[in-house]
């Protein structure tokens, strides 16, 4: 398992948008990723779980995936929030 927490920049926090690009990105990867947020965790190819989350601007989420691809997921997954998916 490898995991990073990351801190969500958008003051909207993880709203539609981000959660999208994060869905798309995850759905590359053979791994399951999760994001945890405080005590939820949501499937990170899940467009609704992830804006269950109720995840606001400037807070910390753990992103953690397992699998054959692990490392490079995670890794994708939080350069681009760290981008603002730019």
């Amino acid at each position: 398992m490898h995991l990073k927490e990351i801190t969500i920049r958008d003051e909207a926090g993880l709203h539609a948008r981000p959660a999208a690009s994060i869905v798309k990105l995850a759905n590359k990867f053979t791994s399951n990723i999760i994001i945890e947020f405080g005590e939820k965790v949501a499937n990170a190819k899940s467009i609704m779980a992830l804006m269950k989350l109720g995840v606001k601007g400037n807070t910390a989420v753990i992103i953690k995936a397992e699998g054959d691809d692990e490392q490079e997921a995670v890794d994708i997954i939080s350069t681009a929030i760290n981008n603002n998916f730019k």
